[in-house]
């Protein structure tokens, strides 16, 4: 939720290890170990969007503070 456009990450940690949580984040595009990049991040409408293997998806903030990145090439 902290990351600007344009960044390059990688996920590294998921905070929240329920199953369901799991399966939403692959379901999402957002499996552990992914790269992409953020495209928007909007406090103002507490979302974020960004892009994996060129497929877009926007998460509301609640859910990208569940998510650990490190940079991304």
């Amino acid at each position: 939720s902290e990351c600007q456009p344009g960044e390059s990450f990688r996920l590294a940690r998921v905070i929240d290890q329920s199953p369901q949580f799991l399966r939403y984040l692959t379901e999402a595009a957002l499996p552990l170990g992914s790269s992409g990049r953020v495209v928007a991040n909007r406090p103002e409408a507490a979302v974020v969007t960004f892009e994996v293997d060129g497929q877009q998806t926007t998460l509301g903030h609640t859910v990208a503070e569940k998510l650990l990145v490190a940079p991304g090439a």
